[in-house]
């Protein structure tokens, strides 16, 4: 009796649902779907049919089911009040993830809803494009390399990680030389695919497991993570300096580059990232 009235209601006001751009839901006390709007396959990527009489727990995970539980915690305690946040549902058939700004409140004494009201929105495309531009702006357009923002930030996590686990790591500063003179000889255009050459050396040596930063034009950054011997961080610099002994191909190009390094170890050469 009760679902008949729900649906007698989204009949009443069906123009105003449907032209709504936010999935409008009632839940029970655990979360099953009583009613959802029809909205909800532009919105969500599910048909009414599909989610209706489901739990809405079940198409969330972790995190984020976590965080609607807290929701109806909130509301079923406070009925007066409306609680909000921001959640990502994986669409099962499609896999994809999409990120909802969530509202929920406690319509129970209301006698034609008695339920949980839940408004979701789609934000997707602006969750995405956050992370689109926070990525510009902490790694090197050219290279994809962290950039010095980026860097600054993961030499402070480093430092604090050795002062919390008393353990160490080193930090390597690298000047390139040369690559002014291509810039100036061949071109800018030239000077760019010689930096995307060193790169991909630099990469090649260090693995994954190293921290690489374009610090700025010519210079570049390297984190040494884990318990190594002065000898080990010596060598490694060894190395580095030794793979600018073979020159760079580029194009029609064999151009050469040498390079200076400096190496700190922390903490006995500082502890801050700022010493």
């Amino acid at each position: 009796y009760k679902h008949k009235q729900i649906e007698e209601l989204s009949k009443r006001f069906k123009v105003l649902v449907e032209d709504f751009t936010d999935v409008i839901g009632i839940i029970d006390c655990q979360g099953k779907i009583m009613y959802i709007s029809e909205t909800s396959k532009k919105v969500i990527g599910y048909k009414r049919e599909e989610v209706i009489g489901k739990n809405i727990l079940d198409f969330f995970q972790g995190k984020d089911k976590e965080r609607i539980m807290e929701m109806m915690d909130f509301v079923l305690n406070n009925p007066n009040k409306t609680v909000q946040g921001d959640v990502t549902m994986t669409v099962s058939k499609l896999n994809i993830p999409i990120y909802l700004e969530m509202k929920m409140k406690n319509l129970l004494n209301e006698p034609i809803v008695e339920g949980l009201v839940v408004y979701m929105n789609n934000i997707t495309r602006r969750v995405e494009m956050e992370k689109r531009m926070a990525h510009i702006s902490t790694h090197d357009s050219l290279t994809g390399l962290p950039n010095r923002i980026y860097f600054r930030k993961q030499l402070k996590i480093q430092c604090e990680h050795v002062q919390k686990t008393k353990s160490k790591f080193a930090l390597m500063m690298l000047e390139i030389g040369g690559l002014k003179y291509v810039n100036y000889s061949l071109g800018y255009e030239m000077g760019d695919k010689f930096i995307l050459e060193i790169v991909n050396r630099l990469k090649s040596y260090l693995g994954e497991n190293m921290f690489l930063s374009r610090y700025s034009e010519d210079h570049f950054a390297v984190i040494v993570p884990g318990e190594k011997s002065k000898q080990e961080y010596d060598d490694m610099g060894r190395g580095l300096v030794d793979l600018f002994k073979t020159p760079f191909t580029v194009g029609n190009y064999d151009l050469d580059a040498y390079v200076n390094i400096g190496i700190c170890i922390c903490p006995y050469d500082g502890q801050d990232g700022i010493q």
